[in-house]
C-alpha cells in the first residue's frame, strides 16, 4: 500500500479509484472479452459477471486462493490476484456453482454501479484538493521548493489553503520550545476525509444485499475505519473482520427451496456460507479496497509523525513532489540514456533503486530503497537478493577495519555507550574533589545536507586506504537468546584478514563478557573477498549509483545513497579523514571534548576560546569535502557574533535526543520532542495473534533502551538526577501503557486483575534490567554505581503508574486502587513520606507533562 506511484489516464490526468487492470475497469471497458472461451456464441453481459464470480469466489471454481493454497516461500508470500485471465483460460468452461446461482445479480448490480460511478467528484466532495491557490489554479514551484525543501533560511513566503487562510510557511525561532507543525502538514489528507471517500465508494459500488443487512454493513464499515487508522507493522485480520459479522444475513450465501428461504439451517449449510462471506470479505479488503487506496492516495510514513499513516492525493503529492524531484535530477542525478542503462545493467553487480522522498519536519528528504530484492532474468519466479544484501560482505569488512582502527571515525559516536564513555572521561578529569565543574561552555551544532555533499572521489580514496588486507576470511553464526519472554534468532558474520583464524567458539567466548544468555551456532559458512573486488563494488555503488526516478533511469552524481547500508559507516569515514586534518587538531586537548553523531556535533570545553575558534571554524566550512554547517541550528551557551546562533538560555542543551546539563554535564532525556505529537503514532499494537503477550513484549522493549548506564550512573549523573531519569522512565512506560491499552477498545476496568499482574512485571522487569546493566561488564570496567536500592525502584514505578492510571483517567478506580495498595506494603513503609523525593516526582510530572496526550 505504500509508496504507490500516481497512475496517469492521460498525460494530464490522473487515474482516481480503480487502477487500470482492476477487473472491473478491464470489464466496463471491454478489455477483458478477449480472453473468452466460449468460441461458439459472442461474449455477453452473463458471462462479464460468472467472469467476475470467479475472482471473487475463487475458491468455488476451484481456482488458486488463500485458503486452501500453500503461500509462497519467499518474500511473497501471497500471490497477486489483479490479474488471473491466463488461470482461468487455462480451466476452459465450467459452470457455475448452485450456490453462487443467487449471487450474480448482485455482481451484476456491482458491475453497474463501478461504470456509473463518478469516481473523481466523489473525491472532490469528500476529500477536496489541498493545493487550490485563492488567485491561481495552478501553485508555483518555487514558493513549493521554499516550503518543502529542507531549506536552512527562514522564508517568508505565503501559500494559501484551500479555505483561503494563509499558510505561514517561515522557519520558526530555534529558541521557542514548542515544537513547530510540519510544512506538508497542510497538505495531508486527515483519516476521517480518507474514511468518508472509501465508504462513499463502497455504498456507491457494493450493494447493500452484498452486506446481508445494515448491522453487517455497520460492523464491515467500523473495521474498514480501523483499517485507514493502522499504524505502519500494524495489521488487521480476516478473522476481526468476520467476527460479529451474521453469516445468517446473508441471504445470497444460503440455498433456497422453491423460492422460499428455509428457516433453519443444517451445519452444513452454515459452513459454506461462512466460506462463501469470508471470500467475498477477502475479496473486497484484498483486492477492492487496497487498490483503492493505492491508486487514489499516495500512503508514507514520516519522521515528525512516527508510525502513523500519512495519505496524501496523488495529484497534490504529484504537484508537491514534481519540482523537488525536478531540483534533484538537476542538482544530484544525472539522467542516462535508455540503451546506456541497458547496457550498464547487464554488466553490473548490483541493479538500480527507487527513489522516493519521505516527508519530515521541514521538507522531505530523498530515500533510495535498495532494500527491494532484485529479480534474475534466469528465474523470473525467484526474487534474488537486494542491494543491501549484496553489500553484506564489505559492510562486516569495512566494520571489522573499524573495530580494529576506532580512529578511523574520528569523533564519532554510534550510540549511547559512546557516548557516555566520552563524557564520563571528560567530567572524571575536570570534577573537582568536591564533585563541582568548572564553567564550561557548549557549541552544537548540524552539518547541511551531510549526505548529498560528500565527494565521492575523496570518499574512494579513504577507502582504500581504510581497506589494508589483499583478503578476508567472511564468517556466518547465529545468536539465539530470550528477549522478553520470546526466543530471538539473528544471522550475523564477522571478517577476518585470510592468514588468521577465529573460531565460533572462540568469538562465542569473547561475547560471553558482553552478552548473556546467548547461544552460538556456527554455520558453517566461509567465503573469501578480495581487497580489488570490494573496491570494484564499492566504486560501482558510489560512483555508479543508478536510481528510477518517474520511470527514468539517473545516476548519482555527487553524495552517497540514503536507504545504503553502508551510508552511516562510510558517512563516518569520511568526516573522520575530516576530523584528522590540522583544523581539528586543537580539539584533542583534554580540555575539550567532540562528538559527533552522525551530523550532529557537540563541543564541551573548559576555555572559552577554544570555543569561539571551533564555531569559527565551523562557520567557515570544509569546501574541500563539502562540510558546511546549518547556521540557523546552531546553538550555544555564550554570547557570539556569527549569524543565527541561538543562546542557551536554559541550563542545559540539548543533543540528539537528550538534555545535558549546562553546569554539571548530567545527561538525562529530552521530553521537549515530544511536545505537540502524539504518543499513539510511537506505538504498533498487535490484536491479532496472542495480544496480551505481544503488549508485554513491546512495552518492556520501549523501556529497555532508557535503562542505560548514561542515564543511571551516579558516578557520572548526580543521584538526583538518576532517581529523576528513573521516575520518566517509568512515567514515559506507563503512558504507553495505558495507550496502548485502550486501542483495545475493550472495558479495562473489567480487566483490572490482568492489567495490575502486567503492570508488576513491567516494573519487576525494568528493575532488573536496571540491575543488571549497572553490574554487568561495562560498568565494571568505567567504574560505573548505581546505588538506587530495588524498593525505592519499583516504588517509583508504582508512584509513576499511579500517577497516570489515577489523575489522568479517573474511571479507572480499581486499577489505581490496587496500585495504592501495592505502594502501602511493608518494603515500602520507609518510603511512605514522600517528602524525601517530591522534587524527583515533581520534576518527572513536569518533564513528561508534554507527553501525555
Amino acid at each position: 500500500m505504500f509508496y504507490a506511484s500516481a497512475k496517469h489516464l492521460s498525460h494530464i490526468k490522473l487515474r482516481t479509484g480503480l487502477p487500470a487492470k482492476h477487473i472491473l475497469n478491464r470489464i466496463s471497458s471491454g478489455e477483458i472479452r478477449s480472453i473468452s472461451v466460449r468460441r461458439d456464441r459472442e461474449w455477453d453481459g452473463g458471462d462479464d459477471i460468472r467472469l467476475l464470480a470467479k475472482y471473487i469466489f475463487p475458491r468455488q471454481y476451484g481456482l488458486h486462493n488463500v485458503f486452501t493454497c500453500e503461500k509462497a516461500r519467499g518474500p511473497w508470500p501471497f500471490k497477486d490476484y489483479t490479474v488471473r485471465d491466463q488461470e482461468i483460460h487455462s480451466q476452459g468452461t465450467k459452470k457455475t456453482p448452485k450456490r453462487l446461482q443467487s449471487v450474480l445479480p448482485l455482481l451484476g448490480r456491482l458491475l453497474n454501479g463501478h461504470k456509473k460511478l463518478d469516481y473523481d467528484a466523489t473525491l472532490s466532495r469528500t476529500c477536496p484538493s489541498k493545493l487550490k491557490m485563492t488567485a491561481n489554479s495552478t501553485v508555483d514551484s518555487s514558493v513549493i521548493l521554499e516550503l518543502m525543501s529542507e531549506s536552512t533560511q527562514p522564508s517568508s513566503t505565503q501559500l494559501f489553503a484551500p479555505d483561503g487562510h494563509q499558510i505561514n510557511t517561515s522557519a520558526p525561532p530555534i529558541h521557542k520550545q514548542t515544537s513547530p507543525k510540519p510544512r506538508f502538514a497542510e497538505f495531508m489528507c486527515s483519516h476521517r476525509e480518507v474514511i468518508s471517500f472509501v465508504l462513499a465508494i463502497t455504498s456507491s459500488v457494493i450493494p447493500n444485499e452484498l452486506w446481508g443487512s445494515a448491522e453487517n454493513y455497520k460492523h464491515v464499515s467500523k473495521r474498514i475505519a480501523e483499517f485507514i487508522d493502522l499504524r505502519r507493522h500494524e495489521s488487521l485480520t480476516l478473522h476481526s473482520v468476520a467476527q460479529n459479522v451474521k453469516v445468517l444475513d446473508f441471504a445470497w450465501a444460503f440455498p433456497e427451496h422453491n423460492g422460499n428461504k428455509v428457516s433453519k439451517r443444517p451445519p452444513s449449510d452454515a459452513n459454506k456460507a461462512r466460506e462463501l462471506v469470508d471470500e467475498f470479505l477477502y475479496w473486497y479488503f484484498d483486492s477492492f479496497l487496497l487498490p483503492l487506496l493505492k491508486t487514489t492516495f499516495y500512503c508514507t510514513e514520516s519522521s515528525a509523525f512516527k508510525s502513523r499513516v500519512l495519505y496524501f492525493r496523488q495529484d497534490d503529492w504529484l504537484r508537491l513532489t514534481e519540482p523537488l524531484l525536478d531540483k534533484l535530477c538537476s542538482e544530484t542525478f544525472i539522467k542516462v540514456p535508455l540503451n546506456e542503462v541497458q547496457q550498464d545493467i547487464e554488466g553490473r553487480k548490483l541493479g538500480y533503486g527507487q527513489v522516493r522522498l519521505l516527508p519530515k519536519e521541514t521538507g522531505v528528504r530523498p530515500i533510495v530503497n535498495l532494500g527491494r530484492k532484485l529479480a534474475v532474468k534466469e528465474r523470473p519466479k525467484d526474487p534474488g537478493f537486494s542491494i543491501n544484501q549484496m553489500l553484506q560482505a564489505t559492510f562486516q569488512i569495512l566494520t571489522f577495519e573499524k573495530q580494529r582502527n576506532p580512529s578511523l571515525q574520528g569523533y564519532s559516536v554510534t550510540d549511547s555507550t559512546g557516548i557516555y564513555t566520552k563524557l564520563k572521561q571528560f567530567k572524571e578529569r575536570h570534577r573537582s574533589p568536591d564533585g563541582r565543574m568548572p564553567k564550561l561552555y557548549f557549541v552544537k551544532l548540524d552539518v547541511r545536507a551531510c549526505f548529498d555533499t560528500i565527494d565521492q572521489g575523496l570518499l574512494l580514496e579513504i577507502i582504500q586506504r581504510i581497506i589494508q588486507e589483499e583478503n578476508y576470511l567472511l564468517q556466518r553464526y547465529t545468536q539465539v537468546y530470550p528477549m522478553v519472554g520470546k526466543i530471538q534468532k539473528r544471522f550475523t558474520g564477522y571478517a577476518i584478514p585470510e592468514d588468521e583464524t577465529l573460531d565460533v567458539l572462540t568469538l562465542a567466548s569473547k561475547l560471553a563478557t558482553i552478552v548473556r544468555h546467548t547461544v552460538f551456532t556456527d554455520q558453517v559458512v566461509q567465503t573469501f573477498e578480495e581487497r580489488d573486488e570490494v573496491l570494484s563494488l564499492l566504486e560501482e555503488h558510489i560512483t555508479s549509483n543508478i536510481v528510477k526516478i518517474r520511470g527514468e533511469f539517473y545516476k548519482q552524481q555527487v553524495g552517497i545513497p540514503q536507504g545504503s547500508v553502508l551510508s552511516t559507516i562510510l558517512c563516518n569515514f569520511f568526516y573522520g579523514d575530516l576530523e584528522a586534518s590540522n583544523p581539528f587538531s586543537f580539539v584533542n586537548d583534554p580540555s575539550h571534548v567532540l562528538l559527533r553523531y552522525m551530523d550532529d556535533y557537540l563541543l564541551v570545553s573548559t576555555s572559552l576560546s577554544a570555543a569561539h575558534q571551533f564555531l569559527e571554524m565551523m562557520k567557515q566550512g570544509h569546501p574541500q569535502y563539502g562540510c558546511f554547517i546549518a547556521e540557523d541550528k546552531t546553538i550555544t551557551n555564550f554570547e557570539h557574533i556569527a549569524a543565527g546562533t541561538v543562546v542557551r538560555e536554559e541550563n542545559y542543551m540539548p543533543w540528539c535526543g537528550l538534555h545535558v546539563n549546562l553546569q554539571s554535564l548530567d545527561v538525562s532525556i529530552d521530553f521537549t520532542r515530544f511536545q505537540g505529537k502524539n504518543i499513539l503514532n510511537a506505538l504498533s499494537v498487535d490484536s491479532s495473534h496472542r495480544p496480551a503477550a505481544s503488549f508485554k513484549y513491546k512495552i518492556m522493549r520501549t523501556a529497555r533502551d532508557r535503562c542505560h548506564l548514561l542515564f543511571l550512573d551516579v558516578n557520572f549523573n548526580h543521584r538526583f538526577t538518576v532517581l529523576c531519569n528513573v521516575f520518566e522512565n517509568f512515567l514515559l512506560v506507563a503512558i504507553k501503557t495505558l495507550h496502548y491499552l485502550q486501542q483495545w477498545q475493550t472495558d479495562l476496568a473489567k480487566h483490572h486483575q490482568f492489567i495490575c499482574s502486567s503492570i508488576k512485571e513491567i516494573i519487576a522487569y525494568i528493575s532488573l534490567v536496571i540491575r543488571v546493566r549497572t553490574s554487568g561488564p561495562l560498568a565494571r570496567t568505567l567504574g560505573s554505581k548505581c546505588d538506587i536500592p530495588t524498593n525505592l525502584m519499583s516504588w517509583l514505578g508504582y508512584q509513576a503508574f499511579f500517577h497516570i492510571f489515577a489523575s489522568k483517567k479517573p474511571h479507572l478506580g480499581r486499577i489505581s486502587t490496587a496500585l495504592l495498595v501495592e505502594m502501602r506494603k511493608s518494603q515500602y513503609r520507609a518510603l511512605r513520606d514522600t517528602s524525601r523525593y517530591r522534587r524527583v516526582i515533581q520534576r518527572g510530572k513536569q518533564a513528561i507533562s508534554s507527553v501525555y496526550i
